[in-house]
């Protein structure tokens, strides 16, 4: 979905001091690992959206969207049946999603072994059959209606990387299909993340030039995370409250609230089972400078980052957004 641009005469409002090619936001906390299964709060997906994708996606209108699965049907009662993003899909290290990075994270979470807590999430399967080079399907252990919308937070891994490096090697330099791809990480403060070019989700051809960075740096503290906004730092500041948004509203930044809480509700009680409690059960505010715009683009918006212009050339699809 294409936005609108900014006009000729530039930007209405506070610009940000962050060079162009870079999308600089301010967060509340990141993972203080990068393991993409190690997570059981919504920090999780705010620091794995970026890097990784799962088979399917739940937009912020409540929606389950395609991602790396294409489409899916219920054959039977216990057996979903998933066409998979096998011809664009691709990991950063040039491996092909396939169904064998299904067959892979889900065995990683099977494994008795493992005390991870996204094993909730998949403890009703029972097998996963390769129909063909691009279908699989899954069968669970009774009727499980909410099965595609879990699979929505298991976020899928490189089977022959991840068999290289191991799990420890792998959070150490995690290699996914997202619209962005590690660059630096530093734990409890910053993570910085460079395009991936190549990815299935992003502008090719005769499109203009998107952006190169996305910078998501550490602020606890709603007020800081304002102030740095207000000082033009930053381009976007994450979960805000409600007076710093008032007041970074009246100094002319764009504020939009998503209603997670809403768009969540039919999920509380199985995000509830996997995670004691659920995971969006409440409004996310989120400011921008004026030269970015549509971080939250569609009509029904995206919980993350959508699409965003800087400027007139740059355009981005960001992950999480599909």
């Amino acid at each position: 979905m294409a936005l609108p641009l900014v006009g000729c005469g530039g930007p209405a409002g506070p610009v940000s001091k962050v060079a162009n090619e870079t999308l600089a936001v301010a967060y509340p906390d990141l993972q203080p690992a990068l393991d993409p299964h190690n997570w059981s709060t919504p920090v999780g997906p705010r620091t794995f959206a970026p890097l990784f994708d799962a088979l399917t996606f739940v937009q912020n209108d409540g929606q389950l969207r395609p991602a790396l699965a294409v489409a899916w049907t219920q054959p039977s009662p216990t057996t979903w049946q998933f066409r998979l993003r096998v011809d664009d899909a691709k990991f950063h290290n040039g491996e092909m999603f396939s169904p064998d990075s299904v067959k892979v994270t889900l065995g990683r979470l099977q494994d008795p072994a493992s005390t991870l807590p996204l094993k909730a999430l998949i403890s009703s399967i029972d097998r996963l059959d390769v129909i063909n080079p691009w279908t699989i399907n899954i069968s669970t252990t009774a009727p499980d209606p909410t099965l595609a919308r879990r699979l929505s937070l298991v976020y899928m891994l490189p089977p022959e990387y991840f068999g290289q490096v191991g799990e420890q090697g792998f959070a150490q330099h995690p290699i996914g299909t997202g619209f962005w791809m590690l660059d630096t990480f530093d734990p409890g403060r910053k993570l910085s993340l460079n395009l991936f070019r190549d990815t299935w989700r992003g502008a090719r051809g005769t499109d203009p030039p998107p952006l190169n960075k996305l910078e998501i740096t550490v602020l606890p503290r709603a007020a800081d995370r304002a102030q740095a906004l207000k000082s033009l730092e930053f381009d976007v500041g994450t979960a805000l409250d409600s007076a710093s948004a008032e007041t970074l509203k009246s100094a002319g930044f764009a504020v939009q609230t998503a209603d997670l809480a809403g768009a969540n509700h039919a999920d509380f009680d199985w995000e509830t089972a996997a995670f004691g409690a659920p995971l969006w059960s409440t409004a996310d505010i989120t400011a921008t400078a004026a030269n970015v715009q549509g971080v939250v683009a569609e009509p029904n918006g995206s919980w993350w980052f959508d699409r965003v212009t800087k400027t007139a050339l740059q355009r981005v699809a960001v992950a999480g957004g599909a």
